[in-house]
């Protein structure tokens, strides 16, 4: 091993490497599952263990995700949030709007120009720039299973998804039926 990194006052819930393997978020969670101790992301150079940043979390588990570069990290934070943060820009991280239910799973585009959450309301597709919600994409409950893209004064029919294609144009969403 290169490093070590020691959290002396909670626990290592999940870690996550950048896939160039420049950084190293922890999501630490306190060891008594105290409600004064929310989660925390701690956000280490993995060369040499140093923490360059945290912010607060909300779950023990919840998703992370790196933007193809490693570059960006997006994570969800209290108030099923997702907060993107720029390890070169600490003090200025993108909260995006709030969804109901908690975020289970975050994409960036290649491009890092987009992010995708997936939560029960759907996924939502945002601008990583702006935090911007660019469009929902939800599958409809009821006699007849309904998919839909709901973009701002028009609805279209499609299939919803979370991973994107190497050319940033297509997401897949991958779940497990209740009836196979």
């Amino acid at each position: 091993p290169k490093t070590s990194i020691v959290l002396t006052d909670a626990m290592a819930a999940t870690a996550h490497l950048s896939p160039d393997g420049r950084y190293l978020v922890i999501l630490s969670a306190s060891f008594a599952n105290d409600p004064q101790e929310p989660p925390r992301y701690r956000v280490y150079e993995a060369a040499t263990g140093r923490q360059i940043g945290a912010f607060a979390g909300d779950h023990q588990s919840a998703p992370v995700a790196f933007s193809a570069d490693g570059r960006l990290i997006a994570a969800e934070t209290p108030r099923h949030t997702v907060t993107i943060w720029d390890p070169s820009h600490p003090d200025s991280p993108r909260v995006l709007p709030e969804n109901r239910t908690p975020v289970t799973a975050i994409a960036f585009s290649p491009d890092r120009s987009r992010i995708a959450t997936y939560s029960d309301q759907g996924i939502t597709l945002f601008d990583a720039a702006s935090g911007m919600p660019l469009l929902v994409l939800r599958e409809s409950n009821g006699p007849f299973s309904s998919r839909e893209i709901i973009l701002p004064g028009r609805l279209l029919q499609s299939s919803p998804a979370l991973a994107f294609s190497a050319d940033g144009r297509q997401i897949l969403l991958t779940t497990i039926a209740s009836d196979p």
